[in-house]
């Protein structure tokens, strides 16, 4: 750290009312200094600036040029934070968030990526964690004294008026809120729940506006499952008139421990006369923003992460997200996680499942990522080749979320296309990739296999340009017959020394694309298309394979039990040195180890 080895210099980002708590904060921590201020509205940052000190800066570029900032409080409304913590995070400077931290998940992982890559700590304000009744609270749950988790639920009942909600423009409104009384009043409590009782896997909610003028919700339920099978309620308003704030039960086989507001009111142990410490005085304002702010000055000046990281603010957010989300759908939705349920390899291929499509399409989309952003540092362009098929749409969704890749740079191929069908067509290939990424991403260059132009022609115009340079990264699926690309098991030849071809296809493949939904029937589905043959993708420097769903589920046993053949197409990815299977469960399920 540069300046002095004992203090630790902070900026405030956004001088409203939230801020005030972290100057206190700040003021009252002997390892911290208030140096730097910047609100959008000068005016509040120059009188904040008479009453707490510190320099104002009129940009907050300017302010993030400055050398004399360690850490920077970002106490703007919601959907500010993700930008201004990843701008922090560029220009070197550690980042304590009020809450939320972003209302959309994939910002919240830019967040985390950004300060990880630029080597700061992130930090998340949830000062109810600091209580030392919380404290006292998760020790004895995580010791066991209440044996297995049964029931564990938590009641938010305050009340806001309209004229709260009127108040300042941002409130209630999804772009800047995020949402309502879960989002904002009720997040302390879902990640208070959440740390105690352990991770949630499943959610259950309905979300309504039922008094207030508002686009979120004032009041909402949700049903949830533990990752250890305990079950539990969220029940959050801001309609209580008169409402005592929160109440969080946890029942356990042999005890009950219950908290309102912050004090721990009951803990019967079986077999046991328990007996609460004395605690010291806690309000969660101002006292849990001091502490985490001590916290934070001592993280940085010790080189360690702080007590609440951005991964801890990211399980309670997507608890909320996935509430609202299951809200509209009326559906049961599981939350993500960021481990595989089976980790194996079949011969060299190297094997990954996850529970549900989009954790595996996360998954993939984050290594992809990483061997992107690698493959940038050390060379000056990277070329890829993108499957197109509905099954590749939670990997690709994800990919064009992820931060700092630059596409300019990026020359990008598709692997297959109907002969016959112009590019623009809604069943294209490309037409398919353009919606779905490369229209958001923009790369460099962009070569697209055209099914009109005569075959021969096409395949020798496709093949100089795949055979300009080398492949770096082939992202690719296999079909319900075992098919990579289009060589079906009657045309695949692994020592084709053709880099494209006009192939036919098989029933089974034809049938598959009905089955996908891009055609209505069999017989609009056409015949023939050109494709990259199976040493070109074997040429590829890192494949990465996504395959989900129940329907794939015998081609992938196929592929990892039979013998390495052309029956099976997709066998042949056991034998490249560098190829990764993402799966779900849907499409492993039952399948041993291999």
């Amino acid at each position: 750290m540069k300046g002095k080895p004992s203090i630790v210099r902070f900026a405030i980002i956004g001088c409203g009312i939230i801020a005030d708590i972290h100057a206190k904060g700040i003021q009252e921590t002997a390892e911290a200094e208030l140096t730097a201020l910047y609100d959008k509205q000068p005016e509040k940052a120059i009188r904040f600036a008479e009453e707490y000190g510190g320099k104002v800066y009129h940009t907050m570029e300017d302010l993030l040029a400055a050398e004399d900032i360690d850490v920077v409080c970002i106490c703007t409304p919601s959907g500010q934070h993700p930008e201004q913590t990843i701008q922090s995070a560029r220009a070197g400077k550690h980042v304590l968030v009020e809450k939320p931290m972003a209302i959309h998940l994939p910002d919240v992982e830019r967040m985390i990526e950004s300060c990880k890559r630029a080597g700061v700590w992130l930090s998340t304000v949830f000062p109810r964690r600091m209580s030392p009744q919380a404290q006292f609270a998760r020790e004895v749950i995580q010791s066991g004294r209440l044996g297995k988790l049964s029931l564990c639920s938590a009641y938010v009942k305050l009340y806001r008026d309209q004229v709260y909600y009127d108040s300042a423009g941002w409130r209630g409104t999804w772009e800047m809120d995020g949402g309502g009384a879960m989002m904002n009043q009720g997040i302390h409590t879902v990640d208070l729940l959440q740390w105690l009782a352990g991770n949630v896997t499943t959610v259950t909610g309905k979300a309504r506006a039922v008094l207030r003028d508002i686009e979120v919700e004032d009041t909402v339920l949700s049903s949830l499952q533990y990752e250890s099978g305990a079950l539990g309620m969220l029940e959050i308003t801001t309609t209580a008139y008169q409402g005592k704030g929160q109440r969080l039960e946890i029942h356990g086989e042999k005890g009950t421990l219950v908290i309102e507001e912050d004090d721990i009111i009951s803990l019967h142990i079986e077999g046991e006369e328990v007996e609460c410490p004395k605690f010291a005085a806690f309000r969660v304002i101002p006292d849990g923003h001091r502490m985490q702010i001590q916290d934070m000055a001592r993280a940085v000046l010790e080189q360690r992460p702080p007590i609440v990281t951005g991964e801890d603010g990211r399980h309670s957010l997507e608890i909320i997200l996935r509430t609202y989300q299951s809200s509209r759908t009326g559906q049961e939705i599981r939350l993500a996680s960021d481990k595989p349920i089976v980790q194996t390899a079949a011969d060299h291929l190297r094997i990954q499942v996850y529970p549900t499509r989009e954790e595996m399409g996360l998954s993939a989309a984050r290594e992809a990522a990483d061997v992107l952003r690698q493959l940038l540092r050390e060379q000056e362009r990277v070329r890829v080749v993108f499957a197109a098929a509905p099954s590749q749409l939670a990997f690709l969704q994800a990919l064009k979320r992820e931060p700092h890749i630059d596409w300019s740079r990026v020359t990008v191929f598709h692997m297959d296309e109907y002969v016959g069908l112009p590019a623009t067509a809604s069943s294209s290939f490309s037409q398919f990739l353009q919606e779905q990424i490369w229209e958001d991403v923009r790369p460099g260059e962009v070569h697209v296999i055209d099914g009109c132009n005569d075959p021969d022609e096409e395949c020798a115009r496709y093949s100089r340009l795949i055979n300009a340079a080398p492949i770096d990264l082939i992202c690719l699926g296999i079909g319900e017959n075992g098919h990579i690309a289009f060589n079906d098991p009657p045309v695949a030849d692994f020592k084709d020394p053709m880099i494209m071809k006009k192939v036919e296809l098989d029933e089974a493949c034809r049938q598959q694309q009905v089955n996908d939904g891009c055609f209505d029937k069999l017989d609009e589905v056409p015949r023939y298309a050109l494709t990259l043959t199976v040493p070109t993708m074997m040429s590829g420097g890192r494949l990465f394979c996504i395959v989900p769903g129940e329907r794939k589920h015998a081609a992938v046993r196929r592929m990892l039990t039979r013998a390495i053949s052309t029956a099976c197409p997709a066998t042949i990815l056991r034998r490249h040195p560098n190829c990764t299977l993402y799966a779900d469960q849907a499409a492993y399920s039952g399948i041993a180890d291999v």
